[in-house]
């Protein structure tokens, strides 16, 4: 008996066997026994999967016309000849016409081709064929395609062809042709397999003809090889089975037990087998895809390497072509001077906009995709920017250019509604940062000149149903949106042709001229030499942002770098807003901010230099605070208060020679709530109160050198205190007496 294993049924069913059909040939007999269908695990439908590549096999097969030139588009001219006269194109130099490697594969199919069944046997041995008719041109099969059924992965057994003499569409008299070994791949699955089998002819057009397989099988239920396609209505396919082995050249031969087509053993669920034949005359079909449809192997246009062919990558926007010649800007020599991504003529040759870098991660690192977008005023929902290219809950973007203001000079207000993280910074000003994964509506302000350009750059990462949407409200006006005219993606404030971030006088890389920088006041130029001084590092030696000439002629007061906080308790710095001088520490905000640009909350100062000291003794040091605060002195960590609290006062003590330069280092954050701090000292004798600037320089250079201590190559702990001083001080030991700080010598 047969055994068929199908998805159509919920449980094993039994039916009665059928009588011989009337047109049985001689070798034909009835069914031993009852055919049974069970329940099968055979997933759903899978399409056809790309076809690979054929190769070409020298010589013809059996009845095909012998050549000794290739003829692969069959037009009987050699393929050499052709291209040598340039009759046709090969676009990768492969010595194969482009014609060929463009063409498709047909393919013989009954039904849909997808395996939702299988069947085995009662006995050990048995084959099964379906028969197909040859079609003009398509005489010669490359590969079998075929999806097996319920066995063990590895299972070897034999796929062939036959030749049908007669006609008839019955396999008793079939012809061996070709036969193969295959090995089970993805068993109990509708995953569809293509077998390469020698280029095989196998006649004339209205040749009959069948494909099929055969084997030694354990009995079902242990193997169901047969792979069944029940939505075919051709039924063109047979069964048979065997006690001794199949005999391909004598199908109805031997211990024939079951032998006729597979309606008479399994009715109604009937089909044909799930075969599908490859054909290929030309031996080349389907190495090159064409998926614009321009004749043109995709491969042979797509300069810049991603798969996708040059027209189709400008027309979906993966590639820019600012100049319209259909060939991506990055293949071409053009200049992109600022490295955003996007040459420079696409630029300036848009007067509106803003350049948009869009990547996919939320940190905006690696290539990103670019474009000109008009405006930032978006909101994505589910929708990225570049679909396909970009997930929604993962992207972020930069938009950089210029923003040009209207009639009005004075505050200027900038707003950005929101989800998730944004950053803006007007003229390398930070105006607004909520790059936490904040949402809402946040805003800040600028003082800006009357119709000027000012360089503008806005970050933002999306996770999910994205929206970032830029406005401002200019001096006596209401909040808008920025309107594409008061933005350009080509900003050059000196109006010399040449984008300001590639003026070689940009030297803090910030996208404005130095010239403008330092015209706006956005850049700090201390000694008044036209170099902003975060480019002038050689002489910031301690790179503590101002520089050690101005530091020592700065006058009173302690050197105040501001940042703002990543939030947590105690908080994790995060950018610096700005550096001044602060002739003393005595600062109560409340709830306002230290500095314009300065958030109210969530913000830590660090001030460095030194004090002198007028007699020696003991010194209490006092700190009045709110939040948390940390003193040193000369190295020596004195109050730790680092931590969130209400308005309090903490003092320490430490002893300190006569008529010595001192270093200082505080440190102060600000949560939530009042901002306040205070730093006090009482010398011996004296009584605790708020250090007066007199008392306090920026600047520690004990060695009166003109060079900060923090910067002498002796400060070889990176205290900020000279070894020196740090060995007289007691505040590290050099047991060897070599002035050497003892943690230098770890040896």
């Amino acid at each position: 008996m047969i055994l068929l294993h199908t998805l159509l049924l919920a449980q094993s069913t039994v039916l009665q066997p059928l009588p011989a059909p009337a047109s049985a040939g001689p070798q034909q007999r009835p069914a031993a026994a009852v055919t049974a269908i069970r329940p099968g695990a055979l997933g759903g439908r899978q399409a056809l999967a790309p076809p690979t590549t054929s190769a070409v096999r020298a010589g013809a097969q059996a009845g095909a016309t012998s050549s000794p030139y290739e003829d692969c588009n069959a037009n009987g001219i050699p393929d050499g000849l052709e291209l040598a006269s340039g009759a046709v194109a090969d676009c990768q130099m492969d010595g194969v016409p482009d014609v060929c490697q463009l063409e498709v594969p047909f393919r013989y199919v009954h039904g849909d081709g997808i395996i939702n069944g299988s069947v085995g046997g009662s006995t050990r041995h048995y084959a099964w064929v379906t028969r197909y008719i040859v079609q003009p041109g398509q005489e010669i099969v490359t590969d079998i395609e075929l999806g097996y059924g319920d066995m063990p992965t590895g299972t070897a057994h034999t796929i062939g062809l036959w030749l049908d003499p007669d006609g008839d569409g019955e396999p008793s008299d079939a012809q061996p042709i070709m036969s193969q070994v295959v090995f089970a791949q993805f068993p109990q699955t509708s995953i569809v397999v293509k077998e390469d089998v020698p280029d095989t002819y196998i006649g004339p057009a209205g040749t009959s003809f069948f494909v099929g397989g055969y084997g030694e099988f354990d009995p079902a239920p242990t193997n169901y090889p047969a792979g069944l396609d029940v939505d075919s209505l051709v039924r063109e396919s047979w069964w048979i089975t065997s006690d001794t082995p199949i005999d391909p050249a004598d199908l109805a031969g031997g211990a024939v037990v079951d032998y006729g087509p597979i309606g008479q053993f399994i009715p109604p669920f009937d089909g044909d087998w799930g075969f599908r034949l490859v054909c290929c005359a030309g031996g080349h079909c389907g190495e090159s895809s064409d998926i614009d449809a321009n004749g043109i192997p995709d491969e042979c246009e797509d300069c810049n390497g991603n798969s996708i062919p040059d027209g189709l990558d400008i027309l979906n926007g993966g590639a820019t072509d600012c100049d319209g010649n259909q060939v991506p800007d990055e293949c071409e020599s053009l200049t992109d001077c600022d490295a955003n991504g996007l040459p420079d003529l696409c630029q300036s040759l848009n007067p509106q906009g803003l350049v948009g870098q869009y990547y996919a991660n939320k940190t905006l690192q690696g290539a990103p995709l670019v474009r000109i977008d008009p405006d930032v005023f978006f909101d994505f929902g589910a929708d990225p920017p570049f679909p396909g290219l970009l997930s929604s809950s993962n992207f972020s973007a930069r938009w950089t250019g210029g923003i040009r203001t209207g009639g009005a000079t004075g505050t200027y207000t900038f707003g950005v509604e929101h989800s998730r993280g944004i950053r803006l910074w007007v003229n390398g000003v930070s105006v607004i940062d909520d790059w936490w994964d904040g949402t809402g509506f946040d805003t800040g302000t600028v003082d800006l000149d009357a119709n000027t350009s000012y360089y503008i750059e806005l970050e933002y990462f999306s996770e999910g149903n994205g929206r970032c949407e830029l406005s401002w409200q200019e001096p006596g006006g209401s909040m808008t949106p920025v309107l594409p005219g008061s933005l350009t993606p080509f900003l050059d404030g000196n109006q010399d042709g040449v984008l300001d971030p590639c003026q070689i006088t940009d030297c803090n890389s910030n996208g404005v001229a130095d010239q403008v920088d330092l015209a706006l006041g956005t850049a700090d130029d201390c000694d008044l030499d036209g170099i902003p001084d975060a480019c002038q590092p050689c002489d910031d030696a301690d790179g503590n942002g101002l520089l050690d000439s101005c530091e020592l002629t700065a006058g009173p007061g302690l050197h105040g770098q501001y940042y703002r906080t990543l939030g947590g308790n105690p908080p994790a710095i995060g950018s610096l807003v700005l550096q001044r001088i602060d002739p003393n520490i005595d600062f109560d905000w409340a709830t306002g901010a230290p500095a314009p640009g300065m958030p109210t909350d969530e913000f830590l100062v660090r001030w460095t230099g030194s004090l002198f000291t007028p007699t020696a003794g003991t010194y209490t040091f006092g700190l009045i605070h709110d939040d948390g605060v940390r003193l040193w002195i000369n190295g020596q960590l004195l109050i730790d208060e680092w931590k969130s609290t209400a308005s309090t006062q903490s003092t320490a003590s430490i002893d300190l020679p006569a008529a010595t330069e001192v270093h200082v280092k505080l440190e102060y954050f600000e949560g939530s709530g009042n901002a306040l701090v205070e730093l006090q000292w009482q010398p011996p004798g004296g009584v605790l109160s708020t250090m007066l600037p007199t008392e306090l320089s920026p600047i520690y250079d004990k060695g009166n050198d003109g060079i900060p201590d923090s910067c002498q190559v002796v400060d070889c702990n990176e205290n900020g205190v000279d070894d020196v001083t740090d060995i007289v001080f007691g505040t590290s030991n050099d047991l060897d007496g070599d002035f050497v700080p003892d943690e230098c010598e770890p040896c």
